[in-house]
């Protein structure tokens, strides 16, 4: 019985940590990758496609920046095991060593606080690419490869955020008034509030990006 409520408690980043040795190694053989797999699909709806709705509630404190903040290492290494974990599985001839691996990791983790990722994010993108979702991957993976197919999921996850956002919006303009609604989401505390307010600030600073390149046009 108390193995079972263990299992029941666990999350995809326990899951992931059962993959780190005490001396702080990776062996990918020590993950139930089966309910890792399980786990995942609380992110996903019923064809396989992500609910990026379930991603926004997850709080910041949960996050990748925030973990990398209490502890930098062990947020890496876990990086570390899922990216492991991915490569093993895609039986790459030309793949990455284990320092390329580390540096991979420290790369996402360090880009992580431009959209406030969270370790789901990247199991969802490693799932979505050992799946050839994006496409071929000739047999071999870089760090460059890897994080410019990382942000196409990025911008699609953005895209995701901006759909939310506004189908919201609308939602409550139907109920009331939509300064309301604007007044209420960016200084709320919750995920969602959270989100909404990460999302308008970077709305904003693409805005003055654009009105600024404008300038020398």
């Amino acid at each position: 019985m108390e193995n079972q409520l263990q299992k029941k408690e666990k999350t995809l980043l326990t899951f992931l940590q059962e993959g780190i040795t005490r001396e702080g190694k990776v062996d990918i053989n020590a993950i139930d990758k089966v309910g890792l797999g399980i786990e995942l699909k609380r992110f996903k709806d019923d064809k396989g496609a992500i609910k990026y709705g379930e991603l926004i509630k997850i709080p910041n404190e949960s996050r990748l920046p925030a973990m990398a903040e209490r502890d930098l290492r062990g947020t890496i290494t876990s990086v570390v095991v899922a990216l492991t974990l991915s490569f093993e599985t895609m039986n790459l001839k030309r793949g990455m060593t284990p320092f390329q691996t580390v540096d991979l990791a420290e790369a996402i983790v360090d880009s992580a606080g431009e959209d406030q990722l969270a370790i789901e994010d990247v199991l969802l993108f490693i799932q979505k690419l050992t799946r050839g979702e994006y496409g071929e991957l000739y047999e071999s993976m870089d760090a460059v490869k890897f994080m410019h197919l990382f942000n196409r999921y990025r911008d699609e996850r953005w895209e995701a955020g901006i759909k939310i956002r506004d189908e919201k919006h609308e939602e409550f303009k139907r109920m009331g008034d939509g300064n309301e609604y604007a007044r209420k989401h960016v200084r709320d505390a919750s995920p969602f509030g959270q989100y909404m307010e990460h999302l308008r600030n970077k709305v904003q600073a693409k805005n003055d990006e654009i009105k600024e390149n404008k300038k020398y046009q």
